[in-house]
């Protein structure tokens, strides 16, 4: 009797060790940069930024002062942001979710951050 309990108990385990086993597709993590694009980011708080739109093309739309540019993604979360007539400048992203995102300017103080819902206040 205690054979078939030992064969029960193994054929539960694998069982179970099967079900818990996750396939490769889902163990990879979501890159969180595309999460920005190709939706309205409404500045929380009116902190004077604008409204922002990341084109999943590398193309972006502020609404204050109104402008159109291109953005790279560089090291670390940060990206370089073109607008013409401005010189390119740096914003790094302390917060990338689905609904919610904060950056701050590369040459402002560490903990002046700027932040972004996709909800309209």
């Amino acid at each position: 009797m205690k054979p078939s309990i030992l064969i029960v108990s193994m054929i539960l385990l694998t069982m179970l060790q099967l079900g818990c086993n996750k396939s490769t597709d889902e163990e990879k993590p979501t890159d969180k940069h595309i999460l920005l694009y190709d939706k309205w980011w409404y500045n929380i708080n009116n902190q004077g930024m604008g409204d922002h739109f990341f084109n999943s093309d590398g193309t972006i739309v502020i609404t204050n002062p109104p402008s159109l540019g291109t953005y790279v993604w560089i090291e670390n979360d940060s990206m370089t942001i073109s607008i013409q007539n401005l010189q390119p400048y740096n914003i790094w992203f302390s917060k990338i979710e689905d609904t919610l995102m904060e950056f701050r300017h590369a040459d402002e103080p560490e903990g002046n951050y700027y932040q972004f819902s996709t909800v309209k206040p």
